[in-house]
């Protein structure tokens, strides 16, 4: 594609949520959210491994005299790369743009591809390219990147289902998210009438609060309050501050609240809550026509996620390069809670796109199938192969 998209230059970090609309693509396919539109969309959640949360789209405004706006601490420093602010150089034949929502632990096998040139070992080089979801799924409808790496709003993006596809995915469940209350709380069964930090409307985050909610059953509309906090840092602010009784956490703000004797009540790897966490997505057409580069990329991908999943050593150090992220406690942390949770081989699960289709309010996606959105033959045919049979346990 000739056109270019430019990206707004924002640093992507835990204390600010990434958002915003991309610039127009040059044209949109019928029935695909038009870039515009995609930045207007609640539906069109950043991937949950921004740790940008928020809180369900149902929930009412906080209460009044309760702050929804905490600052976070003035110690709390950036985390995680910059989003890109050049124009996106178009692909060289051979070659991989490929945009990532947000940056945390969660895209850790991306992290350790990169640095131990993996996508070059099978002659798929990827030029990394920091995101939001909506600039992103723009990019990927207009040409401009090959592969986007987000969580579920590609279904959003393409109620047809006939232009976008998940290929595979790194992460199919809500691994990153817990939840820390006030000590005096004890289980999730305790939060009724209780006030509860989130970030924005529709976000992963504020899901998987939900469902922990409804695990104890409760109502997520009835039984407790919602504070928009805007983002993690702020949501912490507001558990550790004392206005609010409950919030959702992501690394590293998880850490600081067990330190400091808040309770854990919920932990979404623990409870194994499927969902579109960290997707890989494509044009059926690009798919289709590059073949060879689509099964290089799949190859480098399987063998960054056992890395990621085995290797202690490469995983921090990818982590710290790409996070910039020096406190061993923190890389140590990291590589606990993420461990383990990569999909490998990479398949995406139909448990993880209904997720994503349940959750998208657009009526006209509410008839599809996670099957519709789900092409596995690329992978399919490297299984058959018998490359990803070094990565499996026996």
């Amino acid at each position: 594609m000739k056109a270019r998209l430019a990206i707004g230059s924002i640093v992507c970090t835990l204390l600010a949520a990434c958002g915003g609309a991309a610039a127009p693509a040059a044209s949109t396919a019928p029935g695909v959210s038009s870039p515009a539109s995609a930045g207007q969309s609640a539906a069109a959640k950043p991937a949950a491994s921004t740790g940008a949360s928020a809180a369900p789209a149902s929930a009412k405004p906080a209460a009044s005299g309760v702050s929804a706006s905490a600052k976070p601490a003035g110690n709390a420093k950036p985390v995680g790369p910059a989003l890109s602010s050049q124009p996106i150089a178009q692909a060289k034949p051979g070659t991989i743009n490929l945009a990532l929502v947000g940056g945390s632990p969660s895209a850790t096998p991306i992290y350790v591809g990169l640095e131990n040139n993996i996508f070059e070992k099978y002659n798929a080089p990827v030029q990394l390219i920091i995101m939001t979801a909506p600039a992103a799924m723009a990019a990927l409808i207009g040409g401009d990147v090959q592969i986007a790496m987000e969580g579920g709003s590609l279904v959003s993006a393409d109620t047809t289902a006939q232009k976008l596809t998940f290929i595979a995915a790194v992460e199919n469940g809500f691994n990153q998210f817990v939840a820390y209350t006030k000590p005096d709380i004890k289980s999730l069964a305790d939060l009724k009438g209780k006030t509860l930090a989130v970030g924005t409307p529709a976000s992963a985050a504020s899901i998987v609060f939900e469902l922990m909610v409804k695990s104890a059953g409760l109502d997520p509309k009835k039984d407790v309050k919602w504070i928009y906090a805007g983002t993690p840092a702020a949501e912490w602010a507001a558990l550790q501050q004392g206005q609010v009784d409950g919030a959702t956490l992501v690394w590293p703000f998880d850490i600081q609240a067990k330190q400091k004797g808040f309770n854990l009540i919920g932990d979404g790897k623990q409870m194994h809550l499927a969902g579109a966490s960290l997707t890989v997505g494509a044009q059926r057409d690009w798919v289709k026509s590059n073949g060879p580069l689509v099964q290089n990329f799949l190859k480098a991908l399987t063998e960054s996620s056992y890395l990621a999943n085995t290797d202690k050593a490469k995983a921090e150090a990818a982590i710290s390069k790409r996070l910039n992220v020096t406190d061993q406690a923190e890389l140590d942390a990291a590589f606990e809670r993420f461990s383990g949770t990569y999909a490998v081989p990479p398949y995406i699960t139909k448990q993880a796109v209904q997720e994503a289709i349940t959750d998208d309010p657009n009526p006209a996606n509410k008839q599809r199938k996670p099957e519709d959105y789900i092409d596995n033959g690329p992978l399919d045919a490297l299984v058959a192969s018998g490359f990803t049979k070094q990565f499996v346990k026996s």
